[in-house]
């Protein structure tokens, strides 16, 4: 079971939750992110808000729903989903800290390539090293 939430980007309340008990029978659930995207926000359609998502949520498909319902969408995507352009995918010969644009008619994706190591990370890898 799986418990996704709206929340308020300022005061961090729960404004509308959805419960996800797997998928119904042996068929494969197509867009499944997008429809509980869509299913969360309704009461925001034509709102100009903008949602952020993680990798498992952020797609092309949901952006374009979201834009025809006067929305915004911003989130991580996965470099292997099939809606990344092959040049956002490659991190090769790219400049730490730098971003891509890519444009088309009214949408537009950025790619950002970043990278940074927390404390606990650190701490993490001293400790793998130790007991692994």
């Amino acid at each position: 079971m799986k418990i996704w939430a709206v929340c308020d980007a300022t005061t961090g309340y729960v404004l509308k939750l959805a419960i996800y008990e797997g998928k119904v029978g042996e068929d494969v659930e197509r867009e499944l992110g997008k429809k509980v995207v869509l299913g969360l926000v309704e009461n925001y359609f034509n709102s100009g808000r903008v949602v952020t998502t993680d990798n498992f949520f952020t797609s092309k498909a949901l952006g374009v729903e979201l834009m025809k319902r006067k929305m915004g969408l911003l989130g991580t995507l996965n470099k292997n989903r099939m809606d990344v352009i092959p040049e956002f995918a490659e991190g090769k010969g790219r400049e730490l800290q730098s971003s891509m644009f890519a444009f088309q008619k009214d949408f537009t994706m950025v790619s950002s390539f970043s990278f940074c190591i927390s404390s606990s990370m650190r701490k993490f890898r001293k400790l793998k090293k130790k007991f692994f």
